[in-house]
Parts: C-alpha cells; sequence; structure tokens
C-alpha cells in the first residue's frame, strides 16, 4: 500500500476484507471512498463462524501469511478500541490419535494435549476424546462489529462510505479504468478495489473481464444457551462450535441441499442433538427438540466461496476474494 498517500481509492464492498482496505489506505493517506450497494456488513459477513485461525489440517502454502494476519488481528486491537477479538485458543481432534498425530505435523505451533488438560479447558465435554490438539493463538470476534469499527477508523482518517449507493459500471480511457458510475453519480479514481465478494464477477463483465468465482453455501446457526458452556473453539468431526460474548452458542454446519430435512432449522435441530449426545452438557431447559424451534436462532445458508485462493480470512461461512484495477 505504499505510494498511494493522496490517490483517490474506490473501495467496492463495505464488508470485512473492504473495510479493512478502506481503513488502511485511509491510514496511509489515500482519498477513499467506500463504495456499498446495500448495508454495511451485510451479505456473508454478517453470517460468519469469524474464526481467526492459523491452523490448517494439511499442508499448508500460506502459513506465514494466516499467522501474519492473526498478529495484525493483534495490532487492530491496539488501534481500534471497537474491534474486539476473544482469543480463546481452540481445541481440534478427531475419531482416532492417528489423525490428531496427523493433524500435529501441520500445525507445529498446535500443543497436542491429553484428556484431563482437555477438560481444564472445556470442562462441560461429555466425552472427550483421549487426545487433541490445542492452538492457544486463536481466537473469533464478532464480524459485523469488526466491519463497524474498521469503517469508523477508516473515517477518522477522512475516508467517506457510501451505502445503499449501486456501482450501475465503470467510466474507462485507454483501457484504463478512470471512475466507479454509481446510481448517485459517477466516482473519480486512480484505483478501484473490488471487494464484493461473489458479486464481484457482475462488476468484471461490465468491463469484459470474466472472473470466475464459485460459491458454495454454509449454514451459521445461533442457540441460546447458558452462558460460560465453551470456552474455547472447538472443531470435530461432531461439531464445530463456539460462544460469543452475549452467551450465544455458535455452530457451523454444511449446507446439504434443498430437501425438507436439510433445511436450516432442521439442521440447527439435529445439530443440537449431536451436541448434546456427544460433548456439551447443555442445561435441560436449554435442550432443543421440534416443540423447541423458537428458541433457535439462525441465518439462512451463508455463502462462502470456492473459486480461486483463500487466505485467512476464508473461515466457515465468510470468505471473501479482492480484485484491484489499477490505471
Amino acid at each position: 500500500m505504499e505510494g498511494n498517500a493522496g490517490k483517490r481509492v474506490v473501495v467496492i464492498g463495505a464488508v470485512i476484507v473492504g473495510a479493512s482496505l478502506a481503513y488502511h489506505l485511509a491510514g496511509k493517506c489515500a482519498n477513499v471512498i467506500l463504495v456499498e450497494a446495500e448495508g454495511i456488513a451485510s451479505g456473508v459477513t454478517g453470517s460468519s463462524f469469524a474464526w481467526i485461525n492459523i491452523s490448517h489440517s494439511g499442508p499448508d502454502p500460506i502459513a506465514q501469511l494466516r499467522s501474519a494476519a492473526t498478529q495484525d488481528y493483534r495490532r487492530l486491537q491496539t488501534e481500534l478500541p471497537g474491534l474486539k477479538v476473544r482469543w480463546t485458543g481452540s481445541l481440534s481432534y478427531s475419531a482416532s490419535l492417528d489423525r490428531v498425530l496427523q493433524a500435529s505435523g501441520n500445525q507445529p505451533s498446535a500443543t497436542l494435549v491429553s484428556r484431563l488438560q482437555i477438560l481444564g479447558l472445556e470442562p462441560n465435554l461429555k466425552n472427550p476424546p483421549q487426545h487433541a490438539l490445542y492452538e492457544a493463538e486463536e481466537g473469533a470476534l464478532d464480524a459485523v462489529e469488526a466491519t463497524h469499527a474498521l469503517i469508523a477508523g477508516a473515517q477518522n482518517h477522512s475516508a467517506k462510505v457510501l451505502t445503499h449507493t449501486r456501482v450501475l459500471g465503470f467510466s474507462t480511457q485507454n483501457a484504463k479504468v478512470t471512475g466507479v458510475e454509481t446510481v448517485t453519480g459517477i466516482i473519480d479514481a486512480d484505483i478501484v478495489v473490488l471487494a464484493a465478494g461473489t458479486g464481484i464477477t457482475k462488476l468484471t463483465e461490465k468491463l469484459k473481464m470474466p472472473l470466475p468465482i464459485g460459491a458454495s453455501a454454509a449454514i451459521l446457526i445461533r442457540y441460546k444457551t447458558q452462558p460460560n458452556l465453551v470456552n474455547t473453539i472447538i472443531s470435530s468431526p461432531q461439531m464445530e462450535v463456539r460462544q460469543s460474548t452475549d452467551g450465544t452458542l455458535l455452530a457451523a454446519e454444511d449446507y446439504l441441499g434443498d430437501s425438507l430435512e436439510n433445511q436450516p432449522v432442521e439442521i440447527a435441530l439435529r445439530t443440537a442433538r449431536r451436541t448434546q449426545a456427544n460433548s456439551c452438557r447443555w442445561h435441560p431447559h436449554h435442550r432443543l427438540s421440534t416443540r423447541h424451534r423458537r428458541s433457535v436462532r439462525l441465518r439462512n445458508a451463508s455463502w462462502r466461496h470456492s473459486g480461486g485462493d483463500c487466505g485467512p480470512s476464508c473461515q466457515r461461512g465468510n470468505s471473501r476474494q479482492q480484485g484491484i484495477l489499477c490505471p
């Protein structure tokens, strides 16, 4: 981002990636305008599991990038009072010790912990495994809250934010992008950054520049539970859960299709029963059954990208890619 001082930069997409770009570019003295067709943190960002992790189940060519991104979140906490990360650490385990040990070879920073140590970290686990991998440096955040904090920081650096402003096209001159055409007029630009998720495809089509970005569905489920049920981020064959600061239990599940048995509420109920049976001691008052569906708060299928390379922000239900159009 060096050398951008004084340049007119338009960032399209007020999601967490677009907000971060706006904040950091504005901090480098670029003249930033953030444009969003809907509201701030709409779309995928609003339904993100938001796990900040450095672990990976297989060989990881971007391990250094993951680690650097984690350190950047720690830096952002010192710069932005509204950005809060819960550095709870994560517990990951599989059905067999061999798989756990295999995964540990790809996670050099993780610690192999025993069943007794697991219970020390997660005393509410019903059936803790014999071994798990504990990654102390991992955490999670509220992606919507973080997006607003980043945008507030960008505005403190004189960035402008235009919400509910749809992009119609681009101005070009000599095969170079010179501006963004919106419903309210043309915004002149030296650099245009696309951070609109799967919406990038439609934007690049306006320039006759196809950019295939696939999407696969995921479901984020929110449960009302008693507080202090889960202390870390738990990832296992049975569940992927964490608890937010307000006590809400969040679970991430794959989207299995449009059949009745795979609708979000049905998946939420199955996940709750599986979590109760295999792992967490839920208070009976909070046990979920068909007649208790109103106690399940969830979002519909949220979209994560399957096309292209994904970096540390590509957590379940929350991945973004960005393109840069420079003259």
